[in-house]
């Protein structure tokens, strides 16, 4: 199994990737607020719906990094945007996952499902009240870099279909996205 590159986690990136923690160290708080950011803002990536880490496990981007930087991944998937994403398994639940195959739910919350927009691409969703568990991330650096882009816990998801990937690629992420759906909590309006 190849193992991982160093992982370069760039400053710019921080206050991307912390919409997968739920709160985060000082040390990471203080990064952010040198970089400009105000209090409200990271509050508000950290209360980015989607997955997320427990706390338990990293209170930093930084500190995962360097965990990761000793481990060799399960899994490398080679991306065809010059991107590889490695996929890490742990013995313990990490975090949890806002993904879910629609095999995965029940008959009767089909009809539950939601179509929304994420960025051009629309993709489905549906209100739970609760995520899946994981003991499984994924992170997604550029090839020549090594530049961190995205880190989070769950299972692998492909990029939405782009004209950047193959035709292999563009048909397996299609398929994908087409039964596959995010989990949002439950609103209670």
């Amino acid at each position: 199994m190849e193992s991982t590159k160093k992982i370069i986690l760039e400053n710019q990136s921080l206050i991307y990737v912390i919409r997968h923690f739920s709160s985060i160290d000082e040390t990471c708080t203080l990064e952010l607020k040198n970089q400009g950011y105000s209090d409200r803002e990271i509050q508000e990536k950290l209360k980015t719906l989607g997955s997320k880490f427990n706390t338990d496990f990293a209170l930093s981007p930084m500190s995962l990094v360097v965990e990761l930087s000793k481990r060799k991944p399960k899994l490398v998937i080679e991306q065809a945007n010059q991107r590889t994403a490695y996929i890490y398994e742990f013995s313990k639940q990490i975090g949890c996952d806002s993904i879910c195959s629609m095999d995965e739910l029940s008959p009767s919350l089909h009809s539950n499902i939601q179509a929304e927009m994420r960025g051009d691409y629309q993709v489905h969703s549906i209100e739970l009240n609760t995520f899946l568990a994981t003991n499984q991330l994924v992170a997604v650096v550029e090839n020549e870099t090594n530049k961190l882009i995205t880190l989070f816990p769950g299972r692998y998801a492909p990029p939405f279909p782009n004209v950047q990937q193959s035709e292999i690629e563009h048909e397996e992420a299609t398929k994908f996205w087409e039964q596959h759906l995010f989990i949002k909590p439950l609103s209670h309006e």
